[in-house]
This record gives C-alpha cells, structure tokens and sequence, in this order.
C-alpha cells in the first residue's frame, strides 16, 4: 500500500461527504479512539459511497478498481488493516477534518 499523501485528503473528504460522515478529530483523541469512530461511522454508510471508496482503495493499492471489487472478505479486511497502520494517519485525519470544515 502506498503511503497516505495530500491529494488523499481531499478525496477522503469528498467520500465522507457523500457518506455524509462528519469527523472532527478532537484533541487527545488517541488513535484506537479515532480509528473506532472512523471504521464504525466508515462501515455503516459504506454502501453510499460504494464506488469512490473502491477507487480510493485500489489507487492506494496500484491496481485498477476492478481488481478491489473482486476481493474476498480476508483481503478486504487486510487492506483495511493496512490502512489503519499507515504511518502519520492521526495527522492525515485531522488535514481531513480540517478540510470538511471549510466545505459548504
């Protein structure tokens, strides 16, 4: 998995929008915490995103969407993990709040 990068932010941004998930890092927050708000608001509007979070997954992996889509339930759940053990992802989740705050 490619790591995190600024242009990610905003495509986070967006599927969180569309997903209508509003997350606002607060300070202190640790990263178990921030990790079980996001996966748990993540999983339950997933569905309303469907294609742009399968796309933001297989851009991170560097493979076409297609390939993502065929994933079984253990290599959906390892990338997932995989994401979750990015490194610096408390400061990509407060660039991504910071951005959702300034949208309209």
């Amino acid at each position: 998995m490619r790591a995190l990068g600024w242009k990610d932010v905003f495509t986070v941004s967006r599927i969180l929008k569309k997903m209508q998930v509003r997350f606002e890092y607060q300070e202190g927050m640790t990263m178990e915490q921030m990790g079980t708000r996001f996966f748990q608001a993540f999983i339950e509007n997933v569905g309303d995103a469907e294609k742009e979070v399968t796309a933001f997954f297989a851009d991170l992996k560097g493979v076409k969407p297609s390939v993502v889509e065929k994933y079984t339930m253990k290599e959906t759940m390892d990338v997932m993990k995989e994401f979750k053990e990015q490194p610096d992802l408390q400061s990509f989740f407060t660039s991504v709040s910071s951005s959702m705050k300034q949208q309209p």
